[in-house]
């Protein structure tokens, strides 16, 4: 039991930008339909556990790495205060820091594809997580949007909490779906939401240009140093020195 533990957490370390997207498409499946508290805690332990896996595969220094575990430390406890409802302040702080945090993350992962010289799964799973933490970067914004302006968004709270509802509406506007059950009811909110979408589509188009791009590059690379190989041997091959001795 032991040694499949040690597997298990030897492929997440060795990958785990695949372990975090599944983890978190897992996350998005899953958290609506959990109501209980031990069960809530254990998520907001594995979404630590994500970032942090992420940070440290991703911070070009140790300096910025401790910077995101602190952040993320701070997060967590801002997170379990705020579910505690210790106290009104927490709401905004519990949900300004995931925003922080996902941008940082975004950023880290931008940083990542662009530095890219290859296209790899790694190279494409960083691309993918990119538009997901888009959905979780703007589903904090709104809930900021709402914890100043409540009457923001249509939201019927019956059906779950604020923070479900909005998540769910940044992945529809994310995807340009639109079903038309959330609605933006104040200017601020339909600007959040346009700039969502534009932004969304802008992202789709940068990032298939940028891997043509790399692929592209990649295939003019290799045809150079094949065409280089070939003359390299051409130069050193003995029967050709051979025909030439003859020749004279």
């Amino acid at each position: 039991m032991f040694a499949d533990v040690q597997k298990v957490e030897s492929a997440a370390l060795s990958n785990p930008l695949r372990w975090v997207l599944w983890a978190l498409l897992g996350i998005f499946a899953i958290r609506p339909a959990v109501q209980n508290t031990v069960l809530e805690l254990l998520i907001e332990v594995l979404v630590i556990a994500m970032f942090v896996s992420l940070i440290r595969q991703l911070s070009p220094s140790r300096l910025l790495f401790v910077a995101g575990c602190v952040l993320i430390g701070i997060t967590a406890a801002v997170r379990m205060l705020d579910n505690a409802k210790i106290g009104l302040w927490t709401a905004s702080l519990a949900h300004l820091l995931p925003l922080l945090l996902s941008a940082t993350v975004i950023l880290l992962l931008v940083s990542f594809v662009v530095r890219s010289k290859v296209i790899n799964h790694n190279t494409v799973l960083a691309a993918i997580s990119i538009y997901v933490y888009m959905g979780v970067f703007w589903g904090f914004a709104y809930l900021l949007l709402y914890d100043i302006d409540p009457n923001s968004f249509d939201l019927d709270l019956k059906s779950g909490t604020a923070e479900q509802q909005l998540r769910y509406y940044s992945i529809i506007t994310l995807t340009t779906v639109g079903y038309g059950d959330i609605t933006p009811k104040t200017p601020q909110a339909r600007s959040f939401a346009a700039l969502e979408a534009l932004v969304a589509q802008i992202y789709m188009a940068a990032i298939v240009a940028r891997l043509v791009g790399i692929e592209i590059t990649m295939g003019m690379n290799k045809k150079v140093e094949q065409e280089v190989q070939q003359r390299l041997e051409a130069k050193s091959d003995p029967c050709d020195d051979r025909s030439r001795d003859g020749g004279r």
